[in-house]
């Protein structure tokens, strides 16, 4: 059970969960029309716009770690050089 908590609260799994729900939402939501080279905002309402919202505050809340794990490298590199 322990290992699935880890893994749970793993700043990675974090990461790469918050960024495919990013992605996908924001390609339901933007249109992209490949003939005419634009993008058109579908103006419907609708799940995607709440999973997009949520995957940004999603992402928020994972920077600080990786700030914090990208700090702790950089710490240990000096120290060993």
């Amino acid at each position: 059970m322990n290992i699935l908590t880890r893994l749970l609260k793993s700043p990675l799994l974090n990461l790469l969960g918050g960024l495919t729900l990013i992605v996908t939402s924001g390609y339901e939501i933007f249109d992209v029309v490949e003939e005419l080279g634009e993008i058109a905002i579908n103006p419907d309402v609708g799940a995607a716009h709440g999973v997009f919202v949520f995957s940004i505050i999603h992402l928020l809340k994972v920077i600080p770690e990786v700030i914090d794990g990208l700090e702790d490298l950089n710490t240990a590199k000096n120290e060993s050089a």
